[in-house]
């Protein structure tokens, strides 16, 4: 995956690299599932108990919760950053890793400003 800095014509360095959006496992994300967990569902009988078969291990080993992405990010997005201020482009355009500085410059100028909020631990 390509990884690129450059300088706009402001004179700003930024980095700019492709973000492919999959499961990202984060300590309070963002994704709620809709509906109770089907597992505890009423519907279940002691024929079908929730869980693993007996004698079997539990196979999850902890609660994951994923991100949300919203639509126009599915399919991935440029990410640029430059001091605290970040950006993102989608979708990804094509051969950006060869783009010249001037192109990667009108990318960032035509970014959205990203809303990083970091969780702090």
């Amino acid at each position: 995956m390509a990884h690129r800095t450059f300088t706009d014509t402001l004179g700003f360095t930024w980095e700019v690299w492709e973000v492919h959006p999959g499961r990202a496992i984060i300590g309070t994300a963002v994704d709620h599932r809709r509906g109770g967990d089907r597992r505890a569902s009423p519907t279940l009988s002691a024929a079908h108990p929730a869980g693993p078969p007996p004698g079997q291990a539990e196979r999850r080993s902890g609660v994951e919760r994923r991100v949300a992405v919203a639509a126009p990010l599915q399919r991935g997005w440029l990410a640029f950053r430059s001091g605290d201020e970040r950006r993102r482009l989608a979708p990804i355009p094509a051969a950006w890793e060869r783009a010249s500085e001037i192109e990667l410059a009108a990318y960032c100028a035509a970014a959205e400003l990203a809303d990083v909020r970091r969780q702090r631990s």
